[in-house]
This record gives C-alpha cells, sequence and structure tokens, in this order.
C-alpha cells in the first residue's frame, strides 16, 4: 500500500514484487484481499494495474491490516475456562493492549508512512 501511495501511475503485479520483495503468489493474495476490501482498483490490461481507490491521507493502517488479517480482540477467555465469565486481570489488560494497538493503527494514515523516494546513496569502502 505504501508502494501504491507514492506511484502516480497503476502499477502492476511484477513491478510491485519487485519493488517490495513480497513473493508474487503472496501479493496476489494480499492483492486480492485489498480489492475486495474496496482499498485499491485493478485494472486488467496492457496499461492496467493497482491504484489506491481513496488518497492516502483517508485510507488507515488500521483499515489495510484488517483487509489482510484482522486484530482480534479478546472477547472471552482463551483458554475457555468456564469459571471465567469476564476476562481475568492479565486477559483484561492483554486487551487493552491491543485496544491500544488499534486505536494507534487507527490513526496513524498511509501518507505518514510514505517515504521520499531518492536513490539509495552506496557507500564503497
Amino acid at each position: 500500500m505504501t508502494f501504491l501511495a507514492g506511484e502516480k501511475e497503476a502499477a502492476n503485479s511484477e513491478t510491485i514484487s519487485l519493488h517490495t520483495q513480497i513473493p508474487k503468489p503472496f501479493l496476489s493474495k494480499i492483492l486480492r484481499d485489498l480489492v475486495v476490501a474496496g482499498l485499491i482498483y485493478g485494472q486488467r490490461g496492457p496499461n492496467g494495474g493497482f491504484t489506491l481507490n481513496k488518497p492516502a491521507n483517508e485510507v488507515t493502517i488500521l483499515d489495510v491490516i484488517n483487509a489482510v488479517d484482522p486484530l482480534k480482540r479478546i472477547e472471552e477467555c482463551p483458554l475457555g475456562l468456564p469459571e471465567h465469565k469476564t476476562l481475568c486481570p492479565l486477559h483484561a489488560r492483554l486487551d487493552a493492549a491491543m485496544e491500544h494497538v488499534e486505536c494507534s493503527l487507527g490513526s496513524t494514515f498511509l501518507s505518514e508512512l510514505i517515504e521520499t523516494r531518492q536513490p539509495k546513496k552506496v557507500r564503497i569502502k
């Protein structure tokens, strides 16, 4: 998503794979999930490729994560103990931590993560 956010034109899966170093089979699954979630648009054909559906300053990192592998909150005892009608103190704290992560990711926009694309300088020893 950060790669697409930095592109002015549509990028095909080969280009995205090359620049992000994500293997094409895995990338294809991710791209499909992002299309289904409405975060990106895919156009087939010689001039096709993928583009963001919304501006990068309207897409949160939580949107992206939830499209691919949603965060899971702790709503009941993960141990399945029948005597735990409510969350024990440990699981309540773990869920509070997940809530904090969710809140933080939900207030971080894709536009904040875009790196300025400058050629990397090679150091010669």
